[in-house]
């Protein structure tokens, strides 16, 4: 039977609500809506038939149902961590080319976000916009001291438009989690809420102009890179007023097809400049298609349009290297252990099954050059092997593999025989290397010291209450006798070896708190007394192991 959603909401929610009912219908997803008890209309306007994918209806949903649905999509195809690749892929492609709104609504809200006339922001402005979209359009002007500039001017009214779809969206989540199977599985309401900080973000263009500054101050010391600058005068959270450069579209210069070396040139330079930015530096433009690139008259490379922008942490760069390495270098153990430092284990990982898991991924890429393997693709099988060993993936990754494949589609287009992996590389080397340089083993070292004494300091404490537990009773200790007398031998030695661990962990925790605060003698700034514990701390952690492995005892 069918229940009607609730009118709690306003009329204009419930008419919003009619119309999504309307398009799932038409799109042959009737079902949805008769699960999730949405009102049916009174009439069903006739359509072609839908398309053959449950990804592909989905896809041409979101695009009939407008702005928000469209961005919300675009995020989504984002989540390769929650997505199946083909679902990824389908969403990927969803248009969103839509009229431009006319001069007059551009100059109402260039002038209320400004607090001035337009003819005395700018000399000159051009009525027709370059580039317009669902969100907002792009208009050239010039500044009054001449500089050329580019404004891109949110459509009015959209801010309103979004805020009531996201209420709508989260009704339909709520409903979703109450009245189907597949609405508890995957959390509708804690997705829709993620979704809706993300295109809350999208739509405030100061946090734009952030990620074009970080991005620009990321790729300052490459020569054949640029990123427009930001005019902050110019600026608020419906306008964003860019530096303009003269260039070609990037998909303009692959359907003329230059020279194969010209071709190869840009291919590299891109390559580069995205690895760079993602590896090692954290912050990359994470919508790299080539509407979004130009190229100048002087050969070097543009990188526009920065309302999608990637952020990975020191920690997960690392675990990234580290799968990269174990990929080249066929190293399924260390894969292993990268895979795990992806995210937060939610349960015990069986290392041998992982470990099978990942050999017979390997075996797929044995009789496969480097060039031929496909990095983001790779990403992706990683991730789903990790969520299916209850890794929680961090969404960032999600974010980076369709990043990677939408990178790798356009490298290919310029030069097919060029490899993403073949550029990351060397990249992940250099990166690994620096993972065991002094300077970062020095750093690391300072903050561990300031970890362990801020444990120091509240140790007494701690241990206060514990006795003070010990002494009323108060602390449960439950043990089982069972084979004691048998097992005694081996209790012997595993206190032997705590004992030995302990004595090994002082001397390294010593030799970094000496290392952090440059305890004198010095040698290059580096403390010789922090640099000898450090030493034999490692020597007596060293010959722990092998007695270990070796014989078992100490």
């Amino acid at each position: 039977m069918l229940v009607l959603f609730p009118l709690r909401q306003p009329r204009r929610h419930f008419q919003r609500m009619q119309q999504i009912t309307e398009v799932l219908l038409r799109h042959g997803m009737g079902y949805v809506a008769a699960q999730l008890g949405l009102p049916l209309p009174r009439r069903i306007q006739p359509a072609a038939p839908p398309p053959e994918t449950a990804a592909a209806r989905v896809r041409a949903v979101l695009e009939d149902l407008g702005p928000t649905f469209i961005k919300l999509g675009q995020i989504l195809s984002t989540r390769a961590d929650i997505l199946p690749a083909e679902w990824v892929e389908e969403l990927s492609r969803l248009q969103d080319q839509v009229a431009p709104f006319p001069m007059d609504q551009v100059r109402a809200q260039i002038e209320a976000e400004l607090g001035a006339p337009l003819e005395t922001l700018f000399r000159w402005f051009d009525p027709e916009p370059i580039a317009a979209a669902s969100v907002g359009q792009v208009h050239r002007a010039e500044l009054m001291d001449g500089m050329q500039v580019v404004v891109k001017v949110q459509r009015p009214g959209l801010v309103d438009e979004v805020e009531g779809d996201l209420a709508v969206l989260t009704e339909i989540a709520r409903l979703a989690e109450g009245r189907t199977a597949w609405g508890k599985v995957y959390s509708f309401t804690e997705l829709v809420d993620h979704l809706a900080r993300e295109m809350r973000a999208q739509l405030d263009y100061t946090v734009e102009g952030r990620h074009a500054e970080h991005v620009r101050e990321v790729l300052a010391d490459d020569p054949d890179v640029i990123v427009p600058a930001v005019y902050w005068t110019y600026t608020t959270p419906r306008v964003l007023t860019m530096e303009y450069i003269e260039g070609e579209k990037l998909s303009d210069v692959i359907a003329r097809c230059p020279p194969l070396e010209e071709r190869r040139r840009l291919a590299l330079l891109l390559a580069r400049a995205m690895t760079r930015q993602a590896l090692r530096d954290g912050v990359y433009h994470a919508d790299p298609h080539p509407g979004n690139l130009l190229v100048t008259l002087d050969g070097r490379l543009v990188f526009t349009d920065f309302g999608l922008v990637g952020f990975l942490d020191e920690p997960l760069r690392d675990a990234l290297i580290g799968l990269v390495m174990g990929i080249i270098e066929r190293d399924v153990t260390g894969m292993s252990l990268a895979l795990q430092d992806l995210g937060v284990l939610t349960r015990p990982v069986p290392q041998r099954a992982l470990q099978r898991d990942l050999q017979r991924l390997l075996q797929q890429y044995y009789e496969i050059p480097l060039s031929q393997i496909s990095i983001g693709q790779t990403l992706q099988q990683m991730l789903s092997l990790a969520i299916k060993y209850g890794v929680q993936v961090p969404p960032e990754l999600g974010q980076l593999s369709r990043t990677l494949i939408t990178l790798e589609g356009v490298v290919r287009q310029l030069d097919p025989d060029l490899s993403l992996m073949e550029i990351a590389e060397p990249v992940a080397v250099e990166l690994r290397r620096e993972r065991f340089s002094m300077e970062r083993i020095s750093r690391e070292l300072r903050r561990n010291a300031i970890i362990t004494a801020r444990l120091l300091d509240q140790l007494p404490t701690r241990l206060q209450v514990l006795l003070q537990r010990l002494e009323e009773g108060r602390l449960p200790v439950i043990i089982e006798q069972g084979d004691l007398d048998r097992n005694l031998p081996q209790i012997g030695r595993l206190v032997n070896r705590l004992a030995a661990a302990l004595v090994i962990s002082s001397t390294l925790l010593t030799a970094g708190v000496l290392l952090g605060l440059g305890a004198a003698p010095t040698w290059k700034e580096v403390s010789l007394p922090g640099l000898v514990g450090l030493l034999l701390g490692s020597l007596g952690g060293a010959w722990l192991m092998w007695s270990i492995l070796r014989s078992g005892r100490l």
